[in-house]
């Protein structure tokens, strides 16, 4: 049972993926960011995938400088590989 929310909190698969994402880009353009997350159901798109960037945002797990958004310094050790294993 995860402890977020998905109506107001996002959801960790879509977390995890930004994370994984993230820990190959660094950082990335947070307009470019939602885009590459687009999919078909616009209800879809701005939802869950915005309501799991802004909790993160609030849980420290990632930051926003300069219109980026990258992995905080707590998680920004990460590797791709850390994901896949």
């Amino acid at each position: 049972m995860s402890i977020l929310n998905p109506t107001s909190d996002g959801n960790v698969e879509i977390l995890w993926s930004i994370a994984k994402f993230l820990s190959v880009k660094k950082s990335q353009d947070v307009e470019k960011l939602r885009a590459k997350l687009r999919v078909d159901d616009p209800a879809y798109d701005h939802g869950p995938v915005q309501n799991t960037i802004r909790k993160a945002l609030q849980l420290g797990v990632f930051t926003v400088e300069n219109d980026k958004i990258g992995l905080s310094k707590s998680f920004n050790t990460l590797t791709k590989s850390n994901f896949e294993t």
